[in-house]
């Protein structure tokens, strides 16, 4: 994207919102390989143990590092705004969060939320950490099905992260409220189209499931 146009400001702004989400197109990547490496019979070379230990280390070690980056300066100037921001975000999300995985009847439920939880209200490898927090050894399915979910969430995302870009265009305009207005409506609209199909999708999940068990 930089090569279209380098001194375009909102190009590099894309770019590093994009480069944020790094951690799933790596597990994008992560989990073809996985299967490949299975399918060619070399399943024996790779250490579930090693690799959830190393899994653990490179968790701790972003934790500490997002903790570190933060500045305290800009926090203070701004708590009033974060403090309001994060009550409603927690409140709505908790809410959300509950709400929906009680009603999708999968397996491990707890871990499930807390993953969701932390991936909705910061990134994927935050979602993660709670999973660790609950089930250290990954012994469970939350964890692999978090990752797995967010990979195939990212092209449902794209335009989301394409939308945020659309009242930068409007900075220079006679009317840039208008930019806004037209993003968060766009946003609306999307969001609420996902959660519709996300809840016939569980819908039929569930239905299907009840019929496995009549049979």
């Amino acid at each position: 994207m930089l090569s279209i146009n380098k001194n375009s400001e909102q190009i590099h702004r894309l770019v590093s919102t994009v480069w944020g989400l790094h951690f799933i197109f790596a597990a994008l990547i992560a989990i073809p390989i996985k299967k490949i490496i299975h399918k060619l019979g070399w399943g024996n070379l790779l250490n579930n143990g090693l690799l959830t230990r190393i899994s653990g280390i490179s968790l701790d070690f972003m934790v500490t590092a997002s903790i570190a980056a933060i500045s305290i300066p800009i926090l203070l100037r701004y708590l009033g705004i974060i403090i309001t921001l994060t009550t409603v975000g927690v409140l709505v999300t908790i809410y959300f969060v509950f709400h929906e995985i009680r009603r999708s009847g999968l397996k491990y439920p707890f871990e499930r939320i807390a993953g969701l939880y932390g991936t909705l209200t910061g990134t994927l490898s935050s979602g993660l950490t709670l999973i660790r927090i609950l089930d250290k050894d990954f012994k469970t399915t939350a964890a692999h099905d978090q990752v797995f979910g967010s990979g195939m969430a990212a092209p449902f995302i794209a335009p989301l992260i394409l939308s945020f870009t659309v009242p930068l265009f409007g900075l220079n305009s006679s009317n840039p409220e208008l930019y806004y207005l037209y993003t968060l409506l766009g946003v609306f609209i999307y969001t609420f189209g996902l959660y519709v199909f996300w809840r016939r999708y569980i819908r039929r999940f569930n239905k299907s499931k009840q019929n496995k068990k009549r049979s």
